[in-house]
């Protein structure tokens, strides 16, 4: 890791704490469990609407890019999505899991039109899905993965090593080393002085780093 740059996105997030407590914190605190709860119904057979997997609302980390299309996959294919979450939901979680989510969905992607079933060709999308159902699972321990938020922060702190890329050889794979390096630097900010009380605020933080500070060219 780039320890200057670390300090340097160590130093910007004490200023972030407040954002972190009262805005990012302040609804994912409440809308994960509301997410959770409509996913549980669903898998348990007793939802008695359409799935949504933002809840109706309570949680806006999915793009509509992703967002529509799994809807959609939800309501064509209940029963592979409701087998593919429950092997994901499997006690106990794991990141790895990420595979056998996606070899259970893959055979259903053909009810879909090209357009939606085309959202999911790439690990990058199909890790964020993953990482957002686990995150919901448990927002303590996994962290929600977007290739533009998450990925790109920590390409900024690492410098792009090649050395220390993530690897991404299956999204169960790429899960797993974005949870073991986010677990990392969960540490390392704590003991560097950032008030980050979980993996919800690590993600929280590097969602921050790269929207408003790398974004303003203030790296």
């Amino acid at each position: 890791m780039d320890r200057e740059k670390f300090y340097t996105a160590a130093d910007y997030l004490k200023t972030r704490s407040e954002d972190i407590q009262n805005h990012e914190r302040g609804y994912k605190v409440p809308g994960v469990p509301k997410v959770r709860t409509h996913l549980q119904a669903f898998l348990d057979g007793t939802l008695q609407e359409r799935v949504d997997v933002l809840g109706r609302g309570a949680l806006d980390l999915l793009g509509w890019q992703l967002q529509d299309p799994l809807n959609e996959l939800a309501a064509v294919a209940p029963a592979e999505f409701r087998a593919a979450l429950g092997a994901l939901w499997a006690s106990p979680l794991r990141a790895e899991q990420a595979d056998t989510f996606w070899a259970i969905l893959d055979p259903a992607l053909d009810r879909l039109k090209p357009r939606k079933s085309k959202a999911f060709n790439g690990i990058g999308a199909r890790t964020t899905v993953v990482s957002y159902l686990l995150y919901v699972a448990d927002p303590t321990r996994f962290p929600f993965y977007m290739p533009s938020y998450g990925g790109k922060a920590i390409d900024y702190l690492y410098s792009k090593s090649k050395r220390e890329k993530l690897d991404d050889g299956s999204p169960g794979v790429l899960m797993r080393a974005y949870t073991q390096r986010c677990t990392y630097l969960l540490r390392e900010f704590r003991d560097a002085g950032v008030g980050f009380e979980d993996m919800m605020d690590l993600h929280s933080g590097l969602h921050l780093l790269a929207r408003d500070f790398l974004k303003a060219g203030q790296a």
